[in-house]
């Protein structure tokens, strides 16, 4: 019989040629592959500038009682990118540094997100950015741009447009969260937007310097963070005004309008089949107030109460017949 070691050793070279002839063309996929990184100052600057983030961000909801100045939404979003991106650990032979980068950024994410969750984060009042609106476009952009080598191809592409808009909830958080003055949660802030910048020079020096470089997805998702950051840096220096943030607050405000008339309409429904199968005089209402809202306004109210004097009328002449 083998011993538990050869067991080990052969069950080890199968899993390895099956990730060599399953998986090898996912390893090689332009975007995807763990072997085409292109190692260059600007993309340690970035990483870096990311991992100052995740400790500031750390520090701030491990230390006080509360997470105010940081959005739960902008770090479930990233947890969303680094779930779907770095599923190449498990298929795709890599450098340490890079294993290392990828689960020390997921597993920071996720603590954050968990205790942001604990500290009640989910019910800030400032936290408003509707972030399933946001993911919309990121799906479309997703079916116009995946070559569909396969799925990590497409999954990797849907991370790229998720993190162009990952920062967006904390921009409008902060856009609203005008009066806090802390240096921590601005640096935090800072860093966060600031690392995906620095990403986009590295994109730009691999253009020039690594033959035919083209990566739409990137490209795309580096010029809607940058444009962000920038309003954000604006925003900071004129003391609480720019042009995207009056535009974003706008569009967020109306958003939210428009979400709870929904909710008060769809709360109305089950009133309103209450009155209908109450009493019969109010389901008479529900139709008066069906026919005569449209020459003028009348309120269910007044329906009702239309339709108890038609009601008592009948009865009284009813009445008198007899």
């Amino acid at each position: 019989m083998d011993s538990a070691a050869q067991v080990v050793q052969r069950t080890s070279e199968a899993l390895g040629n099956v990730r060599l002839h399953h998986f090898g063309p996912d390893c090689d996929i332009r975007g995807i592959a763990a072997r085409s990184y292109h190692w260059n100052i600007f993309r340690y600057s970035a990483d870096i500038t990311h991992l100052a983030a995740l400790a500031l961000c750390l520090t701030i909801v491990l230390r006080g009682l509360s997470a105010e100045g940081v959005s739960l939404k902008t770090h479930v979003l990233f947890l969303v990118v680094f779930s779907l991106r770095y599923l190449n650990i498990f298929v795709c032979k890599q450098f340490a540094y890079l294993l290392l980068y990828k689960v020390g950024f997921w597993a920071a994410t996720l603590v954050i997100v968990i205790v942001c969750y604990v500290r009640g984060a989910a019910r800030d009042e400032k936290d408003t950015c509707p972030v399933q609106l946001l993911l919309f476009p990121t799906v479309l952009l997703t079916l116009l741009f995946a070559q569909y080598h396969s799925v990590f191809e497409v999954l990797w592409i849907f991370s790229q447009h998720v993190e162009g808009i990952a920062m967006l909830p904390q921009y409008v958080y902060c856009y609203r969260d005008k009066g806090n003055r802390r240096g921590d949660v601005l640096t935090y802030v800072l860093c966060l937007g600031g690392y995906r910048t620095l990403y986009g020079l590295n994109w730009i020096y691999k253009y020039f310097f690594q033959p035919s470089y083209v990566d739409l997805s990137s490209w795309i998702a580096a010029v809607v963070n940058v444009i962000f950051f920038a309003d954000f840096v604006a925003f900071k220096i004129c003391c609480g005004t720019s042009p995207l943030s009056r535009l974003v607050l706008t569009l967020d405000d109306g958003l939210r309008d428009a979400k709870a008339q929904a909710s008060i309409s769809l709360q109305a429904v089950p009133s309103l089949r209450g009155i209908l199968c109450a009493e019969r005089p109010q389901a008479r209402a529900a139709m008066t107030f069906g026919r005569h809202s449209l020459d003028k306004d009348v309120t269910l109210s007044e329906a009702v109460e239309m339709s108890r004097e038609v009601s008592t009328e009948r009865q009284q002449g009813s009445s008198r017949e007899m």
